[in-house]
């Protein structure tokens, strides 16, 4: 009996594919059991586009950043041609990993077991001593082993994703959805807000970066649910927007779903005091005489959600660490601060909010993590009328554990 069988029955499964109203979510035991989430690392996380790094986090040719995010070693590195590229972080001949920390500036990867050295294209370079010469010949090496083991990655939108498995079909097409989403925004033009330093603006969020929860958790509430606005954020709960439903009970809002993209849009016409930025900070449009009508939350399915406001972005970037932690790092875009420092102040005063808003959505998640143990955790159910985003999320991730 596989892992999935064992975790959830036939009736499990059934039940997250009937209709929403009738429709269940994954039991309890999903969220909990370690087997469990090593198959959806294999399943969901090594198989599709995920979400790995933000580019800003090595800006310059030389840098480099580790991460084993998905239970596998690897590393981010800026080529000398400012190509990033995503390697296995590990050296053939003594299993050390390449890069041990982030690092910056390198003209060279040197591994600090047995000092052999790689460019940054990943190509063996040096192997001092390795036939008793200071200047042994690479040629004398396997030629198996002489170079890095790269990984399928692409970036939009200052995002780098990759691909472990090298089965999830173009990078283009994975990415497209969101490209498509509106005409009124384009990621890549956008460059990282900086704080007063000069530094880009990363976010870690939670304990040094992690929230002690289940990833399916934290995507499904970071850019998918909509009711706990108002009952769980202070930001929102100041605003009479809150909840996005009219005096008839119309939804303020629009699912938008296209293969791994689950958003919900809204027209700004209707939520126009939800977060109470000034106009002294510029919009974000593509087009700087064109303020966007409409902004999204967005998920990109397994782990990068985008907030797409007319005038901040941020990104978060979902890494699940292991079944009951997973990290997450963000950054946060507004447009070139033109009102001077009044502008700047807005810009840090909203950075500052959706900060908080974090936390406070960290501190739920755990709770409802810590109470995955209890004997009366079972499968939980939807509100069709906010719901249809987190049922299509539980849909996607049980199709890749039954693929």
């Amino acid at each position: 009996m596989t892992i999935l069988e064992q975790t959830m029955s036939a009736a499990d499964r059934a039940a997250i594919r009937a209709p929403i109203a009738e429709a269940t979510t994954f039991p309890a035991e999903a969220y909990t059991n370690s087997s469990f989430f090593a198959l959806e690392l294999d399943k969901v996380f090594c198989q599709r586009w995920a979400a790995m790094v933000f580019e800003d986090q090595i800006p310059k040719v030389g840098d480099a950043i580790p991460f084993s995010d998905f239970g596998i070693p690897l590393f981010a590195v800026r080529g000398i041609d400012q190509v990033i590229r995503v390697f296995h972080n590990i050296c053939a001949y003594d299993g050390c990993e390449v890069v041990m920390q982030q690092v910056k500036g390198l003209d060279y990867l040197r591994v600090g077991y047995h000092g052999w050295r790689y460019d940054l294209a990943g190509q063996l370079i040096a192997t001092p001593y390795w036939d008793g010469a200071s200047d042994s010949d690479v040629a004398a090496v396997p030629s198996r082993a002489r170079n890095l083991v790269e990984v399928s990655s692409g970036t939009y939108g200052g995002v780098v994703f990759i691909n472990v498995s090298g089965q999830a079909g173009p990078f283009q097409e994975f990415i497209e959805p969101l490209k498509c989403l509106s005409p009124h925004y384009d990621l890549d033009q956008l460059s990282v807000s900086r704080d007063r330093n000069g530094d880009p603006w990363i976010i870690d969020v939670g304990e040094a970066g992690v929230t002690r929860a289940n990833w399916k958790s934290i995507v499904e509430n970071d850019c998918l649910n909509i009711l706990h606005e108002g009952h769980t954020h202070e930001l929102y709960r100041q605003s009479p927007d809150v909840p996005r439903v009219g005096d008839d009970r119309d939804p303020k809002f629009e699912w938008l779903i296209d293969g791994a993209l689950i958003a919900f849009g809204y027209e700004e016409d209707d939520v126009p005091d939800t977060y109470g930025i000034d106009d002294s900070v510029p919009h974000v449009g593509a087009d700087p005489d064109v303020r966007p009508p409409t902004g999204y939350f967005v998920q990109v399915y397994p782990n990068l959600s985008i907030v797409l406001h007319p005038q901040f972005t941020s990104l978060n970037i979902l890494a699940p660490l292991a079944v009951d932690k997973t990290g997450m790092i963000g950054t946060f875009r507004m447009g070139e601060a033109s009102g001077g420092p009044e502008a700047f102040g807005s810009m840090l005063a909203m950075a500052a909010a959706l900060e908080e808003t974090l936390i406070e959505d960290a501190t739920v998640l755990e709770s409802v993590q810590r109470s995955r143990t209890s004997p009366l955790a079972g499968r939980h159910f939807y509100a069709p009328f906010w719901d249809f985003g987190h049922y299509r999320l539980n849909q996607l991730v049980l199709d890749d554990l039954e693929a």
